[in-house]
């Protein structure tokens, strides 16, 4: 999670999938699903928070991140906000994953 300047958080899920056996089955059926949700816990008088989706983005094995990081970078002179994520390795992960940035830009 990551607050937002107007009090919103801005909330990652992920998953991700690598199946079992070879390198090869690995490498053929790998992916990752990273949604980014906006969720208002000031202003939502629901019992559950409602979430809005912001992006959401697959990677797959060519390129697999698993993301588990992110923060608020700067506001942009066009008025658009900066998100940053960063996927671990996992110190390579049988040589399947490696470190990524993700920038991503919304308007608030």
């Amino acid at each position: 999670m990551t607050a937002l300047e107007d009090g919103r958080l801005a909330v990652l899920e992920r998953e991700i999938y690598v199946p079992g056996g070879s390198l090869l089955n690995a490498l053929r059926g790998a992916f990752s699903l990273t949604r980014i949700y906006l969720v208002d816990p000031l202003h939502d008088g629901s019992p559950l928070l409602q979430k809005t989706l912001l992006t959401e983005f697959r990677t797959s094995a060519r390129n697999l991140a698993n993301f588990e990081g992110m923060c608020l970078g700067p506001r942009l002179e066009d008025g658009r906000q900066v998100l940053l994520l960063i996927a671990d390795s996992q110190d390579g992960a049988g040589g399947l994953t490696k470190e990524y940035l993700r920038v991503i830009l919304y308007t608030p």
